[in-house]
């Protein structure tokens, strides 16, 4: 269990804590950003020019290289602007514009890509000691515009400015933060966030196909904690890592979530999904204890209309869930794991149901009996939660002992499997079973 526990707080905004008294300087936020990136497995640069109170840290630019020499990937964001205030705390300014660059290379291929993001009403205060930062940041608005993308390996090429139309842009407005950051042992980050409207469109056309849509999010809110190793380390180190620390946990909730895609061929065809999901969430957590995943959605309605062969189909889902858990790390103890997902309330529409019989018609020359009509109508309903205890006899992010595992014994057993529930309901159809049994992977001919 994380020392650190923010699933519980995702909904609050702010730490219940003492505030720090201490004074920090632009040198030390420069030091924490400087640590959190470098936990990281990254390094960061800038050229620093002082003017009275205020500190200009320019040409901001952080670089990635990836593990085993097979690429390296940098980031460029303009510059930032630190001014020490008489009650100790620093304002963080950035320009109206600021300029994002990503460039990379993965082996044989490379990448470029250009944005602008372009902020409105952005304000950011900084408190604490040079150990412990409290970031408190607003924006009205924000907007984020892809400029430029150009792609290249042996074989093939492609850029932005190959689109007969191109546009990708993303809007989010209203957005809070409260981090912070912690350096000692482990380099600590606390956040919890909200946000108004978030908004990606698209619309693009290349070689007479076109597309277009957008990503909506009404609202919504996270908080997550993140335990870093000081100094980084690269990916084939992560078991290390998690012995000595290393930790994420997350989670977050949207509303009023809206999907709508449309696309159109050369012929002039077009197909429209869209799609609204009235709320959902999403909780995460790997560490040494182990890998924690939940997601769950509720009031769900999709349509998908499709002018190639006719076809328009919708459903409607009152809520959906899926979770699980495993251990990560060798014992000599039987450790727990789960495994559970849910839909609850699958219908299809009226279109659908239109849609079929119409299908039934063309093929059998006669439509579906109204008597079965009302079997599709009927809301599906389905349960299914497992659990087990198993014996890890390694650890699973340890990849150097890979290549001694023999394929055909693998240092794991499942000692039992418990079957919380099974539940399915559909069409006059009902099942409701629960049970546990033991588990011996030598013995295949005899069941408990």
């Amino acid at each position: 269990m994380l020392a650190k526990n923010v699933l519980c707080g995702a909904t609050a905004l702010g730490f219940s804590v003492t505030p720090l008294l201490a004074d920090v300087t632009a040198d030390d936020y420069w030091s924490a950003l400087t640590a959190v990136v470098q936990s990281t497995g990254a390094t960061i640069s800038s050229q620093v020019s002082v003017d009275g109170a205020t500190t200009t840290y320019g040409n901001i630019a952080v670089q990635y290289d990836l593990p085993m020499g097979v690429g390296s990937i940098g980031m460029y964001v303009g510059s930032m602007f630190i001014t020490e205030n008489r009650d100790g705390t620093l304002t963080v300014t950035y320009p109206s514009t600021i300029p994002l660059q990503i460039n990379g290379r993965i082996e044989d291929s490379a990448f470029f890509a250009r944005a602008s993001v372009d902020l409105t009403g952005a304000a950011l205060t900084v408190s604490g000691s040079p150990m412990q930062m409290d970031i408190a940041s607003s924006i009205d608005n924000m907007r984020i515009t892809l400029d430029d993308f150009r792609y290249k390996d042996q074989w093939d090429s492609f850029a932005l400015s190959d689109l007969e139309r191109g546009l990708f842009e993303g809007v989010i407005t209203d957005s809070q933060e409260e981090m912070r950051i912690t350096l000692g042992d482990l380099v600590e980050i606390e956040s919890t966030a909200t946000s108004g409207e978030v908004e990606f469109t698209y619309d693009f056309a290349f070689d007479g196909v076109g597309a277009s849509g957008s990503e909506f999010i009404g609202s919504s809110e996270s908080a997550y904690y993140v335990a870093l190793i000081p100094g980084g380390f690269n990916l084939l180190e992560l078991n290390r890592a998690l012995k000595d620390g290393f930790a994420i946990e997350g989670s977050s909730s949207s509303f009023d979530n809206r999907s709508i895609q449309n696309v159109s061929s050369i012929y002039g065809e077009a197909s429209a999904t869209e799609a609204t999901i009235a709320s959902q969430t999403a909780e995460m957590r790997f560490d040494r204890d182990g890998i924690v995943l939940k997601a769950d959605g509720q009031g769900i309605e999709a349509i998908v209309n499709e002018d190639i062969i006719g076809l328009s189909i919708g459903f409607v889902l009152d809520s959906f869930g899926f979770g699980m858990s495993m251990p990560i790390m060798a014992s000599d103890a039987v450790q727990p794991a789960s495994m559970s997902s849910n839909i609850t309330g699958f219908r299809l529409d009226e279109s659908a149901v239109g849609m079929l019989q119409m299908m039934a018609t063309m093929s059998v020359g006669e439509s579906i009996p109204r008597s079965l009509l009302g079997y599709i109508d009927d809301p599906m309903t389905m349960e299914v939660d497992i659990g087990a205890d198993v014996l890890l006899g390694f650890d699973l992010f340890d990849f150097a002992v890979y290549d001694t595992i023999d394929p055909d014994n693998p240092p794991i057993d499942l000692d039992s499997v418990s079957i919380n529930r099974l539940y399915f309901d559909f069409a006059d159809v009902q099942l409701d079973a629960s049970g546990a049994f033991d588990v011996d992977l030598d013995d295949f001919e005899t069941f408990d």
